[in-house]
């Protein structure tokens, strides 16, 4: 079976733009949501200016060097759950990338599967206007016309 192009099929090509919005902003959403989750729930000890007062601070840039939760604890770039923070954005990006390559290939396939059962019928399945004749003990299938008897 040859494969069509999306040329081809203009309205293959306009499924094919919608469900790639759809995915784009799915994906925007959900990587935005995994970030606000890693930093508030994952790496808690990343700098929220909600949670933590600065300790140490350049005045000319304003770069925090240190800052220190409710408890005292005193947190720098060089502590271990900060250092795994990058690490951690990296991991949720293709986890993301993943889901969203195999959502993406889902719902393509269910598109192509939509616009082929409405154009033809589906593989071992009979068009709605044939009737079925049985002609020398074999059954076929033959469009039926109006008047026919």
């Amino acid at each position: 079976m040859q494969k069509q192009n999306s040329a081809d099929n203009p309205r293959k090509a306009t499924f094919s733009r919608l469900i790639t919005v759809v995915v784009g902003i799915v994906t925007l959403a959900v990587f935005w949501t995994g970030i606000v989750f890693l930093r508030n729930d994952v790496f808690k000890d990343y700098y929220n200016p909600a949670r933590h007062s600065i300790v140490e601070q350049d005045p000319d840039t304003l770069e925090v060097y240190a800052w220190k939760d409710a408890q005292g604890r005193v947190y720098t770039r060089e502590s271990a759950s900060v250092r795994l923070f990058p690490y951690g954005i990296t991991a949720l990006i293709l986890v993301v990338m993943g889901l969203a390559a195999s959502l993406q290939s889902a719902l393509t396939q269910a598109c192509e599967t939509l616009l082929a059962g409405k154009t033809e019928a589906a593989p071992g399945r009979v068009a709605r206007n044939a009737t079925l004749t049985f002609v020398g003990g074999r059954k076929t299938d033959s469009p039926s016309t109006a008047g026919e008897s």
